[in-house]
């Protein structure tokens, strides 16, 4: 009986690597929010995004992070959007 929760988390957890990896490396999105990524999660397919990012941090594929400069440059109108310093939140 624990081999086989050990394979269902070891699957689970190889479903949410694989799902962390299509979005990444999924140049066509501009947004994240493309309900067929879904697909990827198999039988967790009907958990919130909430949950979904949760279970990514908790596995370390997602990391929280937010810029360091939060001001608009001088003589620039609006922020970069290819950010070169990023803060990593513990």
């Amino acid at each position: 009986m624990k081999v086989a929760g050990l394979e269902k988390q070891a699957n689970k957890k190889d479903v949410f690597q694989l799902f962390a990896e299509k979005v990444r490396d999924h140049k066509d999105l501009v947004s994240r929010n493309h309900p067929e990524l879904k697909d990827i999660l198999e039988s967790d397919s009907h958990l919130d995004v909430e949950d979904i990012v949760n279970v990514l941090l908790s596995n370390n594929l997602l990391v929280c992070c937010d810029r360091v400069v939060k001001t608009v440059r001088p003589r620039k109108r609006k922020l970069s959007t290819w950010l070169a310093h990023l803060e990593i939140y513990l």
